[in-house]
């Protein structure tokens, strides 16, 4: 009797593990535009608003210089949705997941379950050129 008790304890923690909320992805594979380093955090990098979106720094003194020029530095982070190709005008707030140690961000609620189904097709997909996109278009779903 006691051993089922044990199975059935040990089931409900594995049960509340896999219900828990997704921990925020340690490194969130972005980098600092102007310097090239990997942003740890999102929440805690400095950010600016640019045509729409936000562009995230390693530090304040990157903000300074690519207020400087913003269009020379601005291309260099382009965060795309890995299933429409849409830009994610802000990845900090964006859904994000983890597949092979790297950070995926979606531009909206639907898109990061279509990624969970078929996570190796939407990321070999987006390490391919950006205009050669695959899988569900923006248009098939609306915000």
């Amino acid at each position: 009797m006691r051993a089922l008790g044990t199975i059935l304890l040990v089931a409900l923690f594995a049960v509340t593990a896999l219900a828990a909320p997704q921990k925020p992805v340690a490194n969130s594979g972005l980098t600092c535009p102007v310097s090239g380093e990997a942003i740890k955090s999102l929440k805690k990098a400095p950010s600016v608003q640019y045509e729409g979106r936000s562009i995230y720094f390693c530090c304040k003194k990157c903000v300074g210089e690519f207020n400087t020029n913003p269009a020379k530095y601005a291309p260099k982070q382009v965060v795309r949705c890995p299933v429409s190709g849409e830009v994610v005008k802000d990845p900090g707030k964006a859904q994000t997941a983890s597949y092979k140690g790297r950070s995926y961000y979606f531009c909206c609620a639907k898109c990061k379950p279509e990624f969970s189904k078929n996570p190796e097709k939407y990321a070999k997909a987006q390490g391919k050129a950006q205009g050669n996109r695959s899988g569900m278009q923006h248009e098939e779903h609306s915000h």
